[in-house]
Protein backbone atom coordinates (compact mmCIF):
# COMPACT_ATOMS: atom_id res chain seq x y z
CA UNK A 1 0.00 0.00 0.00
CA UNK A 2 1.43 3.65 -1.18
CA UNK A 3 1.80 6.06 2.12
CA UNK A 4 -0.88 8.13 0.42
CA UNK A 5 -3.26 5.59 0.17
CA UNK A 6 -6.18 5.55 2.88
CA UNK A 7 -8.99 3.73 3.71
CA UNK A 8 -12.51 6.35 4.43
CA UNK A 9 -15.17 5.29 6.76
CA UNK A 10 -18.00 7.88 6.62
CA UNK A 11 -20.18 7.23 9.55
CA UNK A 12 -24.06 7.61 9.77
CA UNK A 13 -25.89 11.03 11.11
CA UNK A 14 -28.52 11.78 9.03
CA UNK A 15 -27.96 15.64 7.16
CA UNK A 16 -24.49 16.05 8.93
CA UNK A 17 -23.06 13.43 6.58
CA UNK A 18 -23.08 16.24 4.08
CA UNK A 19 -19.95 17.20 6.23
CA UNK A 20 -17.75 13.73 4.79
CA UNK A 21 -17.55 15.99 1.61
CA UNK A 22 -15.36 18.44 3.38
CA UNK A 23 -12.99 16.06 4.46
CA UNK A 24 -12.95 14.40 1.29
CA UNK A 25 -12.21 16.95 0.00
CA UNK A 26 -9.43 18.29 2.05
CA UNK A 27 -7.95 14.66 1.90
CA UNK A 28 -7.70 15.34 -2.10
CA UNK A 29 -6.04 19.13 -1.68
CA UNK A 30 -3.43 17.36 0.88
CA UNK A 31 -2.46 14.43 -1.52
CA UNK A 32 -4.09 11.66 -0.70
CA UNK A 33 -5.78 9.11 -2.49
CA UNK A 34 -9.18 7.31 -1.19
CA UNK A 35 -8.54 3.60 -1.94
CA UNK A 36 -11.59 2.24 -0.02
CA UNK A 37 -15.10 3.64 1.27
CA UNK A 38 -16.98 2.37 4.16
CA UNK A 39 -20.11 4.15 4.25
CA UNK A 40 -22.71 3.98 7.07
CA UNK A 41 -26.71 5.48 6.29
CA UNK A 42 -25.65 8.64 5.33
CA UNK A 43 -22.14 8.08 4.85
CA UNK A 44 -23.19 5.22 2.41
CA UNK A 45 -25.04 7.86 0.37
CA UNK A 46 -21.74 10.70 0.18
CA UNK A 47 -19.60 7.21 -0.23
CA UNK A 48 -20.98 6.27 -3.60
CA UNK A 49 -21.63 9.39 -5.32
CA UNK A 50 -18.23 10.11 -4.35
CA UNK A 51 -17.16 6.82 -5.02
CA UNK A 52 -19.04 7.61 -9.03
CA UNK A 53 -17.46 11.17 -9.33
CA UNK A 54 -13.90 12.57 -10.31
CA UNK A 55 -14.33 14.45 -7.37
CA UNK A 56 -15.03 15.72 -4.10
CA UNK A 57 -15.55 19.28 -6.09
CA UNK A 58 -18.26 17.73 -8.39
CA UNK A 59 -19.48 16.16 -5.24
CA UNK A 60 -20.19 19.75 -3.89
CA UNK A 61 -21.68 21.31 -6.43
CA UNK A 62 -24.35 18.75 -6.51
CA UNK A 63 -24.71 19.16 -2.44
CA UNK A 64 -25.70 22.36 -3.59
CA UNK A 65 -28.95 21.43 -5.22
CA UNK A 66 -29.99 19.43 -2.47
CA UNK A 67 -32.95 19.68 -0.24
CA UNK A 68 -34.53 17.43 2.89
CA UNK A 69 -37.77 16.69 0.42
CA UNK A 70 -36.01 16.53 -1.88
CA UNK A 71 -33.32 13.79 -0.45
CA UNK A 72 -36.81 12.06 1.77
CA UNK A 73 -38.72 11.75 -1.76
CA UNK A 74 -41.62 12.83 0.89
CA UNK A 75 -44.47 10.33 -0.21
CA UNK A 76 -46.20 8.65 3.02
CA UNK A 77 -46.16 5.41 3.59
CA UNK A 78 -47.37 3.04 6.58
CA UNK A 79 -43.48 2.23 7.40
CA UNK A 80 -42.21 6.01 7.02
CA UNK A 81 -42.82 9.43 5.78
CA UNK A 82 -40.75 8.74 2.77
CA UNK A 83 -40.39 5.66 0.32
CA UNK A 84 -37.31 5.39 -0.27
CA UNK A 85 -37.39 7.05 -3.89
CA UNK A 86 -36.05 10.24 -3.19
CA UNK A 87 -32.55 8.34 -2.09
CA UNK A 88 -32.54 6.66 -5.50
CA UNK A 89 -33.59 9.63 -7.13
CA UNK A 90 -30.91 11.98 -5.72
CA UNK A 91 -28.10 8.82 -6.68
CA UNK A 92 -29.98 8.53 -10.23
CA UNK A 93 -29.29 12.31 -11.27
CA UNK A 94 -25.90 12.31 -10.21
CA UNK A 95 -24.43 9.52 -11.98
CA UNK A 96 -25.19 6.35 -13.88
CA UNK A 97 -23.61 3.70 -11.88
CA UNK A 98 -26.02 0.63 -11.21
CA UNK A 99 -23.85 -1.77 -9.64
CA UNK A 100 -20.83 -1.41 -7.25
CA UNK A 101 -18.61 -2.63 -9.80
CA UNK A 102 -19.21 1.11 -11.82
CA UNK A 103 -17.57 2.56 -9.16
CA UNK A 104 -14.44 4.14 -9.72
CA UNK A 105 -13.20 3.27 -5.71
CA UNK A 106 -14.47 -0.01 -3.97
CA UNK A 107 -17.35 0.62 -1.66
CA UNK A 108 -18.89 -1.32 1.20
CA UNK A 109 -22.23 -0.36 2.73
CA UNK A 110 -24.03 -1.90 5.55
CA UNK A 111 -27.53 -2.10 6.46
CA UNK A 112 -29.13 -4.04 9.60
CA UNK A 113 -32.00 -6.94 9.62
CA UNK A 114 -35.07 -5.54 11.29
CA UNK A 115 -36.22 -9.12 12.27
CA UNK A 116 -32.50 -9.90 13.67
CA UNK A 117 -30.96 -6.94 14.30
CA UNK A 118 -27.66 -8.58 12.54
CA UNK A 119 -25.28 -6.33 10.19
CA UNK A 120 -26.04 -6.63 6.28
CA UNK A 121 -23.04 -5.89 4.18
CA UNK A 122 -23.33 -4.62 0.81
CA UNK A 123 -20.13 -4.79 -1.48
CA UNK A 124 -21.13 -6.15 -5.04
CA UNK A 125 -24.16 -6.10 -7.18
CA UNK A 126 -26.84 -3.60 -7.59
CA UNK A 127 -26.03 -0.03 -5.46
CA UNK A 128 -29.41 1.55 -4.97
CA UNK A 129 -30.98 -1.06 -2.98
CA UNK A 130 -27.94 -1.10 -0.55
CA UNK A 131 -28.19 2.58 -0.20
CA UNK A 132 -31.70 2.49 0.47
CA UNK A 133 -31.43 -0.09 2.63
CA UNK A 134 -28.45 1.47 4.47
CA UNK A 135 -30.41 4.78 4.67
CA UNK A 136 -33.54 3.28 5.75
CA UNK A 137 -34.25 5.20 9.38
CA UNK A 138 -36.81 3.58 11.01
CA UNK A 139 -39.93 5.43 10.67
CA UNK A 140 -38.72 7.78 8.55
CA UNK A 141 -37.50 6.28 4.99
CA UNK A 142 -39.56 2.59 4.46
CA UNK A 143 -37.35 -0.17 4.87
CA UNK A 144 -36.00 -2.03 2.08
CA UNK A 145 -37.51 -5.52 1.69
CA UNK A 146 -35.49 -7.96 -0.57
CA UNK A 147 -35.15 -12.02 -0.10
CA UNK A 148 -37.57 -12.15 2.53
CA UNK A 149 -36.16 -9.69 4.40
CA UNK A 150 -36.54 -6.05 5.41
CA UNK A 151 -33.69 -3.91 6.01
CA UNK A 152 -33.02 -0.81 7.85
CA UNK A 153 -30.22 1.71 8.44
CA UNK A 154 -27.10 0.38 8.82
CA UNK A 155 -26.59 3.07 11.95
CA UNK A 156 -28.55 0.23 14.41
CA UNK A 157 -25.57 -2.35 13.78
CA UNK A 158 -22.82 -0.16 13.71
CA UNK A 159 -22.58 3.53 13.04
CA UNK A 160 -18.92 3.61 12.76
CA UNK A 161 -17.81 0.53 10.26
CA UNK A 162 -14.48 0.43 10.91
CA UNK A 163 -14.81 -3.72 11.44
CA UNK A 164 -15.27 -3.78 7.38
CA UNK A 165 -11.84 -2.45 6.70
CA UNK A 166 -9.28 -4.34 5.99
CA UNK A 167 -6.49 -5.41 8.71
CA UNK A 168 -4.01 -3.74 7.26
CA UNK A 169 -5.63 -0.39 5.99
CA UNK A 170 -4.34 2.87 7.54
CA UNK A 171 -8.15 4.33 7.72
CA UNK A 172 -9.17 7.28 7.94
CA UNK A 173 -12.94 7.63 9.84
CA UNK A 174 -15.06 10.73 9.71
CA UNK A 175 -16.93 11.00 12.62
CA UNK A 176 -20.35 13.21 12.24
CA UNK A 177 -22.03 11.41 15.45
CA UNK A 178 -20.98 14.20 17.96
CA UNK A 179 -23.19 15.70 20.00
CA UNK A 180 -25.44 18.47 19.59
CA UNK A 181 -26.47 21.92 21.24
CA UNK A 182 -29.93 21.68 22.48
CA UNK A 183 -32.20 25.05 22.17
CA UNK A 184 -34.67 25.52 24.94
CA UNK A 185 -37.78 24.35 23.48
CA UNK A 186 -36.74 21.81 21.16
CA UNK A 187 -38.79 20.51 18.17
CA UNK A 188 -40.03 16.83 18.49
CA UNK A 189 -37.04 16.03 15.91
CA UNK A 190 -34.64 17.80 17.72
CA UNK A 191 -35.68 15.83 21.33
CA UNK A 192 -35.59 12.61 19.59
CA UNK A 193 -32.06 13.38 17.73
CA UNK A 194 -30.61 14.46 21.07
CA UNK A 195 -31.57 11.02 22.48
CA UNK A 196 -30.57 8.89 19.79
CA UNK A 197 -26.97 10.66 20.19
CA UNK A 198 -26.78 9.37 23.61
CA UNK A 199 -27.39 5.63 22.12
CA UNK A 200 -24.59 6.26 18.90
CA UNK A 201 -21.99 7.63 20.63
CA UNK A 202 -21.58 4.75 23.09
CA UNK A 203 -21.78 2.57 20.15
CA UNK A 204 -19.06 4.50 18.40
CA UNK A 205 -17.04 4.85 21.48
CA UNK A 206 -17.23 0.88 21.91
CA UNK A 207 -16.39 0.46 18.32
CA UNK A 208 -13.55 2.44 18.15
CA UNK A 209 -12.01 1.46 21.47
CA UNK A 210 -12.05 -2.46 20.13
CA UNK A 211 -10.70 -1.89 16.71
CA UNK A 212 -7.15 -2.90 15.89
CA UNK A 213 -6.90 -0.71 13.05
CA UNK A 214 -4.40 1.88 12.79
CA UNK A 215 -6.86 5.13 12.47
CA UNK A 216 -7.11 8.54 12.97
CA UNK A 217 -10.46 10.03 13.68
CA UNK A 218 -11.59 13.13 12.57
CA UNK A 219 -14.57 14.66 14.12
CA UNK A 220 -16.29 18.09 12.33
CA UNK A 221 -18.35 20.79 14.09
CA UNK A 222 -21.51 19.41 13.54
CA UNK A 223 -22.99 20.60 17.01
CA UNK A 224 -25.57 23.02 15.31
CA UNK A 225 -27.44 20.44 13.04
CA UNK A 226 -29.81 17.69 14.49
CA UNK A 227 -29.66 14.60 12.18
CA UNK A 228 -33.08 15.74 11.19
CA UNK A 229 -32.21 19.54 10.61
CA UNK A 230 -32.35 21.31 7.62
CA UNK A 231 -29.21 21.07 5.61
CA UNK A 232 -26.65 23.96 4.88
CA UNK A 233 -24.46 22.47 2.81
CA UNK A 234 -21.84 24.80 2.40
CA UNK A 235 -21.20 25.36 6.23
CA UNK A 236 -21.02 21.49 6.61
CA UNK A 237 -18.96 20.70 4.10
CA UNK A 238 -16.83 23.44 5.21
CA UNK A 239 -16.70 22.11 8.70
CA UNK A 240 -15.63 18.93 7.47
CA UNK A 241 -12.65 20.69 5.34
CA UNK A 242 -11.50 22.25 8.93
CA UNK A 243 -11.54 18.71 10.88
CA UNK A 244 -9.69 16.88 8.66
CA UNK A 245 -6.63 19.66 7.81
CA UNK A 246 -6.39 19.92 11.53
CA UNK A 247 -6.19 15.86 11.39
CA UNK A 248 -3.55 16.14 8.81
CA UNK A 249 -0.46 15.96 11.28
CA UNK A 250 -2.01 12.89 12.94
CA UNK A 251 -2.23 11.25 9.40
CA UNK A 252 0.78 12.02 8.52
CA UNK A 253 2.12 9.95 11.82
CA UNK A 254 0.20 6.97 11.02
CA UNK A 255 1.27 6.88 7.56
CA UNK A 256 4.85 6.73 8.37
Amino acid sequence: MGKRNVTVVLSGGGVRGLAHIGVLKALEAAGYQVKRIIGTSSGSLVGALYASCEDAEALEKYAAKLSFRKVLGLSFSREGVSSGRGVERLVKEFTDAETFEDLRIPLVVNATDLFTGKEVVFRKGALLPALHASSAFPGVISPMETHGRLLVDGGLSATVAIHLAPKTARVVVSDVTGGETLVKHPSRFRIMSQALHFLIQKDVEHALRRSAHRFVRVRPDVQEWGIFSLPNSSVLIRRGEEAMRSSLPSLQRLLR
